[in-house]
């Protein structure tokens, strides 16, 4: 079975997220990339909003990885958003591929392989939140060193944007462990997530890939993981955007598959088919 997202293999893997506001001060350690709940992440301190103190924040050995100006919720004012990363890092890149035929799109990750190994000594990524004046209104430090957003959209169309947040939990090994990526939306205060079971990894053994259906988006997901005697399942699970929160239908079956990081139409074709 083939992917319809995928990574690179120095590191080939398969192509949404904090639940709520984002929270700005420091988090946890590394995790493996998991879809088999639906978790807050990094979710242990409030966020700076409404802070009247000006906000410092140290920045040396980083670099400008992504600077943005989302579009914004309605009636909120315009931000800019930075993700900064180690200097010594060349970031997390993506390919996006859209199928017209398939009504399908999919997505390869690129980075170094063991990125979030905690040996590497890699900085934290700082995604971090300015309004025009340039006065930092919030930042959140992150539990991995590389991150980035991607824009992709709700409608086969592209009229209306959505945007992807991705975190690379690689780490040279495993089955579990890839980037982690959430749809996310942009306020005044920073980035949010939307409601839901929102949350899709790139691993060896969980893809996932966006397809339009009557020009709306969903999202195609598959794991697997061991149960119980050592027995192995698949779950697959379409996701539905509705209004401000992802609903899904979710299907787990006795089996056992693996992402053969292969890329391209006739993969995706065959993941859609298979499906």
């Amino acid at each position: 079975m083939s992917s319809l997202i995928r990574h690179n293999r120095s590191y080939l893997f398969f192509f949404i997220a904090v639940l709520g506001i984002l929270p700005l001060a420091a988090c946890g350690g590394n995790h493996p990339a998991n879809t088999t709940t639906s978790k807050k992440a990094d979710d242990t301190t409030e966020p700076l909003a409404n802070s009247k103190k000006k906000i410092e924040l140290d920045t040396t050995g980083y670099k400008v990885f992504q600077s943005i100006k989302p579009q914004m919720s309605a009636g909120s004012k315009q931000i800019t958003v930075y993700l900064l990363e180690d200097a010594r890092l060349e970031g997390l890149t993506t390919e996006i591929h859209y199928y017209a035929a398939l009504h399908a799109a999919q997505m390869k990750f690129t980075s170094d392989e063991n990125i979030s190994n905690p040996d590497t000594g890699y900085r934290p990524a700082i995604l971090l939140t300015k309004d025009n004046s340039g006065a930092i209104i919030s930042y959140r430090i992150l539990d991995v060193p590389c991150a980035r957003i991607d824009t992709v959209y709700l409608d086969e169309n592209k009229r209306n944007v959505l945007y992807l947040f991705t975190r690379d939990y690689s780490i040279g090994w495993g089955s579990y462990n890839g980037p982690a990526s959430y749809f996310v939306y942009f306020t005044d205060t920073g980035m949010a997530n939307y409601k839901g079971d929102n949350e899709f990894a790139t691993t060896m053994k969980s893809a996932w890939a966006i397809r339009y259906n009557g020009n709306h988006m969903e999202v195609w997901s598959k794991l697997c993981r061991p149960g119980d005697n050592n027995d192995f399942t698949v779950t697959t699970k379409k996701s539905y955007f509705n209004a401000d929160s992802f609903k899904s239908a979710t299907t787990v079956k006795k089996g056992y598959w693996e992402d053969e990081g292969d890329t391209g139409a006739e993969s995706l074709k065959e993941f859609i088919d298979n499906f």
